[in-house]
């Protein structure tokens, strides 16, 4: 038995297993038991004839039900089991091989395998051309004990002990020289369970002892191959001899971190109290595993390799399918990627910076570089943050006194620097052959040399860079300088207590960072702003730099064409242009405007009736705009997916007309659905889809289509090598509009995003990730792929860089609307905006029938599948999400689209691409139903109304002419009365778009709402004062549509109450009612505090 090691969970209230007394109840199970005459049960599987047939081929991997209590500041965490049916298995074959050869296997015995077969994959390593023991040995031993915390080794049979503990030192030596840089060596524990004839003297640890570990009088390794390759190579690698191997202690203190005996005495050897006794000594054998696994948890939180249960789920995974297909070590910094960038702090970012820079091959000339761009961004952060200009040295050396954590910005450095040490530096070490030492970082290091040929060698780690040891001081002199030369007056040439203008701290920003040009281009960044190093970055240049939005703001040129836009003609890190006859145009949603989300579900090739929608919502809004630019967030899943990413990112020509999309769409279904290539098996079960989805993300049965020909569509119609956060790399061109995809990870178990955006803070769920190396970043084409892997239908997909499998989004969130209303939050954590419109499109309505194979109706599999049944039924989830998940805030902005699908066109399966046509048709016909033109108007002028939106006034004050008072200890806390600006529109300046919205408008105004009106709608039983008409829009529509200028109505707010909201809507010549502009209703106090966020 192997224990994998101990998971945090949640506590869950249970006695003391110290206690017998407190065991009243398993005491009585015990007795039970064991009065059956019966064998102790062990977890196997759920299958109807699961003595016969285990899960797997020995291996029995369970969770066990009681937690595992740790110390009082530790929480608990449940200990897994991983139970191994010994070493002696003979020719025996694995389920997965019994099946794939087929040979000796009637049809019925093949269904009852698959239908309780859980993982179907080769071992194709090249351990598999072994035969029988050696070959399970040998993958029991990688797998299992490189993934273990304690190994329990349970033998009854004292007169062979010394060949069986032969054998299972043998399989710890196969692992050793198999694993690198795990940081804890295992728990050793010999059970002696039930021996016939033995002793109540024998019951001590000590006998025990004496009995099987010291009374070898020959070295074990004599007598094993195996052992004496170990031996050989440990000491051969040993550098002093006092750590070499020289008898059978110093075999099992090598191989193991402690060797524990422990007796569980048959009951009928027992005298008297007998459940009593033997219930102790079992209690007893699982206190020692639990100090065992307390041990290694310990030993784990010094280090780096702590996991969670998402994380160890993830890593089983990985180290299952490294054994399954590979001979060479399993390297666990690997899987757990202890060095990849994930910075959520100005400290962390600073130490991303510092990997950056000494990994360049500038390394030498980055030494002058390190202080002066870290001093400089310290200047950006005070400049930022600090209200008043104040003394250079007492910015840098004292705490803030608004800091909570008594962090000076020294200390900071200080961290950062330590951060960058532990956590990126590499090992300097380099073997006979000149490779390095590819083990690192320190944290992880564990005394072992790797080399990229999986060389191996003890010793210690080796920097390979050396950091000044006085950089921080370095830094707080450069920090000094840029201080003074940014505060002094350029006239007078004294510090100014005023702070500077904005133009003049981006001269001296650009002036220091353009120094380093030439370093600058080979050094980028997907996670942090290397602008400022004090957030993620959200746009990237052509050049492959990214900025955060505030540096987007800082550096940027205010474009003439767009409102909350700015331009980049060279990038301020390296200078390089971003276009021979074009600047980067990067525009992103105003301060004070609202979000608007389309969210599109999967289905197959019934995505068509999701652009068929689109092309019918975009000749009712006539304006000939591109659709993504009407929304701010795009989600999409399976299908939905691969339609949000068109829609959104266009092809590789950045073309988003819906009539190209549509025809790439039709396209990628016929290509890739036209030909089947399911087994025998499969057509005679005649799986429903919903079914087959289940065991699929169990790889019960191969897929039956192949996804190359999707690839190859997709690639062709994104661009092979268009990267989907970056893809101004290779476009000259940055998608304004953020778009996800859903996908799932670990077999379905564990919904993941694949975005073209960073969210605010990195690291903040196992949802998300950002590879910081673009080269190790999705394309285009390949989100694509993840997120419609449907299961059954089409093979997963493994990102060949990371060796990430991602699995059909529809697995977990089939109906993507819910999440994306979550994202929202993610992107934005501060200042959310509120929803204007969430526009959710489905694939069509139609009854699905629920069928079981009797196959598999067994262990509650079947329970199983109904349930995901639910999962799949888009219309149930939108369902629940509007009558509980959605608030009374927002309900009024949701807009839902998923027409029936026609009963003439029976049911119809994800893959029968035929239909296309006529589902397209359908929709057509249905659009022109009075119900569904109502549906469509709603739509259309809720996104027009969206289009509008309120800017602050820069120059004029926003903070109350009257102050309303405030409470003692909120000084610093202003509650305004008043605020003005001007009502803007997201399209361009004298365009015609404009123009044909503009045309559409008889008039814009405003109200106050009572805080009883918590709706958004604006319906005759809504609560409100009387409309105030805007007065200056009749001039600036006619200014805007007789000489193009620009579109800017002026309007001053004042509300002294802070009961109420205001109202600011539009009114269109179609429309009954005003409709609310982007961002509205709002509170005048929220107003304000998202118009001080962007100060």
């Amino acid at each position: 038995m192997l224990l994998l090691g101990s998971l945090d969970a949640q506590k869950v209230g249970t006695d003391d297993i110290s206690v017998v007394a407190s065991n009243h109840s398993r005491l009585t199970a015990f007795s039970n038991v064991s009065s059956s005459q019966g064998p102790l049960p062990v977890t196997r599987s759920g299958h109807v004839d699961h003595l016969a047939d285990p899960t797997t081929f020995g291996v029995h991997l369970y969770k066990d039900q009681k937690p595992l209590r740790g110390p009082p500041s530790s929480p608990a965490g449940y200990t897994l089991f991983a139970d191994c049916e010994g070493f002696f298995t003979g020719a025996a074959q694995t389920n997965a091989e019994r099946l794939t050869s087929g040979q000796g296997i009637t049809p019925a015995e093949e269904d009852a395998l698959e239908a309780n077969l859980l993982y179907k994959e080769p071992v194709t390593a090249n351990i598999s051309t072994q035969d029988g023991q050696g070959r399970a040995e040998s993958y029991y031993a990688r797998f299992l004990y490189s993934i273990s915390d304690v190994v329990v080794f349970v033998t009854n049979e004292d007169q062979n002990i010394t060949s069986l503990l032969t054998s299972a030192l043998e399989w710890a030596a196969t692992a050793v020289l198999h694993s690198v840089n795990y940081p804890s060596r295992k728990t050793l524990i010999i059970v002696r369970n039930g021996a016939v004839g033995q002793r109540q003297q024998i019951i001590d640890t000590e006998s025990l002892e004496r009995l099987y570990l010291d009374r070898q009088t020959v070295n074990l390794w004599r007598r094993s191959g195996i052992l004496q390759t170990f031996v050989n190579d440990y000491n051969r690698r040993q550098d002093k001899y006092s750590k070499h191997i020289y008898d059978n202690r110093d075999l099992y203190d090598v191989l193991f971190d402690r060797t524990l005996c422990f007796c569980i005495p048959r009951v009928d050897d027992i005298e008297e109290y007998r459940d009593e006794k033997a219930f102790a000594q079992y209690l007893g054998l699982r206190t020692l595993i639990d100090e065992a696994s307390r041990r290694a948890v310990s030993m784990r939180s010094q280090v780096w390799m702590t996991y969670d249960v998402a994380s160890f789920s993830q890593m089983l995974f990985a180290a299952f399918e490294h054994f399954r297909t590979s001979d060479k070590p399993f390297n666990f910094n690997q899987v757990v990627r202890i060095s990849r960038p994930k910075p959520h702090s100005v400290l962390g970012h600073i130490a991303n910076f510092l990997r950056l820079a000494m990994n360049t091959i500038h390394s030498r000339e980055t030494k002058a570089m390190i202080p002066d761009i870290i001093a400089l961004n310290l200047v950006v952060w005070a400049m930022r943050n600090l209200h008043q200009v104040a003394d250079p040295e007492h910015i840098f050396d004292s705490v803030p006194p608004e800091d909570e954590n008594d962090v000076s910005v020294a200390d900071q450095c200080h961290s950062a620097i330590r951060e960058f040490e532990a956590k990126y530096q590499q090992c300097g070490f380099k073997f006979a052959s000149c490779e390095p030492c590819i083990n690192g970082p320190v944290i992880a290091h564990q005394q072992l040399h790797l080399s990229p040929n999986n060389k191996q060698a003890n010793g210690s780690f080796v920097l390979r860079q050396v950091l000044d040891p006085n950089l921080v001081g370095l830094i707080r002199g450069k920090f000094l300088d840029h201080y003074n030369t940014v505060v002094t007056e350029d006239r007078s040439g004294r510090r100014s207590m005023r702070r500077p203008h904005p133009d003049k701290i981006k001269r001296v920003r650009e002036a220091v960072m353009q120094k380093y040009w030439s370093h600058w281009l080979d050094m980028t960044s997907n996670t942090t702003c290397l602008a400022c190093l004090q957030a993620v970055p959200e746009n990237v240049l052509h050049c492959g730099h990214g900025y955060c939005v505030r540096c987007v703001r800082e550096l940027g040129k205010p474009s003439e064409s767009f409102e909350s836009a700015w331009m980049f003609e060279v990038c301020s890190l390296c200078c390089r242009r971003t276009g021979e006859n074009f600047s980067h145009l990067i525009r992103e949603p105003p301060c004070c405007a609202g979000v608007r989300i389309l969210t599109l579900d999967g289905g197959g090739i019934r995505g068509i009736i999701e652009l068929a929608l689109i092309q019918e919502i975009e000749y009712k809004l006539a304006l000939g705009i591109p659709f993504r630019d009407y929304f701010d967030l795009v989600v999409g899943t399976s299908t939905g997916g691969i339609v949000g990413l068109a829609i959104s990112m266009g092809d590789k020509d950045a073309d988003t007309r819906t009539s190209v999309l549509t025809k790439a769409f039709k396209s990628f279904a016929s290509a890739t659905f036209l030909h089947r290539r399911s087994g025998r098996l499969l057509e005679r079960l005649g799986l429903g889809h919903f079914v087959t989805s289940v065991v699929m993300s169990f790889r019960l049965y191969q897929a039956q289509f192949d996804s190359s020909p999707l690839q190859a569509g997709l690639e062709r119609f994104f661009g092979e090598h268009t990267s989907l956060f970056s893809s101004a790399r290779t476009r000259h061109h940055q998608c304004s509009t953020r778009v996800a995809v859903v996908t799932t990870k670990e077999f379905g178990k564990r919904a993941h995003l694949i975005t073209s955006y960073n969210r605010a803070t990195l690291g903040s769920g196992n949802d998300f990730d950002r590879e910081d190396d673009e080269g190790r970043g999705m394309k285009i084409w390949e989100a694509g792929l993840a997120t419609s892997a449907a299961p059954f239908y089409l093979p997963p997909f493994k990102k060949t860089e990371t060796g990430n499998v991602y699995f059909d989004g529809a697995l977990y969130m089939n109906c993507p609307a819910p999440g994306a209303v979550e994202e929202v939050k993610k992107i934005w954590p501060e200042n959310t905006p509120s929803l204007d419109v969430l526009l959710s499109l489905g694939t069509g309505i139609q009854e699905s029938e629920v069928k079981i194979p009797k196959a598999i109706r067994i262990g509650g599999f079947a329970e199983i599948c109904k349930t995901f049944h639910e999962q799949l039924d888009c219309e149930n989830q939108w369902e629940n999400f509007w009558s509980s998940g959605a608030t009374d805030g927002i309900r009024d902005r949701l807009h839902r689209l998923n027409p029936p699908i026609d009963e003439d066109l029976q049911k119809v399966a994800l893959y029968q691409w035929q239909k296309m046509d006529d589902l397209e048709a359908m929709v057509q016909r249905q659009m022109e139903e009075p119900d569904w033109r109502a549906r469509i108007g709603h739509v259309t002028t809720a996104l027009l109304a969206s289009l509008f939106y309120f800017e602050p006034d820069a120059e004029a004050p926003l903070s109350p002419t009257t102050p309303t008072p405030i409470a003692p200890g909120a000084q610093d806390e202003i509650v305004p009365t008043e605020i003005q600006g001007t009502i803007r529109t997201r399209l361009r300046h004298g365009s015609g778009e404009l123009s044909r919205l503009l045309n559409q408008v008889t008039g814009l105004s405003w109200t106050k709402l009572s805080a009883s009106s918590r709706g958004i709608s604006i319906s005759p039983s809504m609560q409100h004062e009387p409309w105030t008409e805007v007065p200056a829009f009749t001039t600036i529509k006619q200014q805007v549509l007789d000489a193009g200028c620009a579109f800017r109505v002026p309007v001053h707010f004042t509300e002294p109450s802070e009961t109420k909201s205001l109202l600011v809507a539009v009114r269109f010549r179609d429309s009954a009612a005003p409709l609310p502009i982007s961002g509205f209703p709002v509170s005048l106090q929220n107003l304000y505090a998202k118009a001080r966020a962007w100060d």
